[in-house]
């Protein structure tokens, strides 16, 4: 779970680099969860 929240993170940093808006740092990290733990394996895979 650790190397999820760290593949998460790193997401965040780079929309907020990327200069994106709230809304879409919002809705890309909700989604990325929810695939991640819908796949149910370890983030390398």
């Amino acid at each position: 779970m650790e190397n999820k929240e760290k593949v998460l993170l790193r997401m965040k940093e780079d929309i907020l680099l990327r200069g994106l808006s709230k809304n879409t740092l919002e809705s890309y990290t909700i989604n990325a969860r929810i695939f991640l733990d819908y796949c149910n394996r370890p983030v390398e895979q």
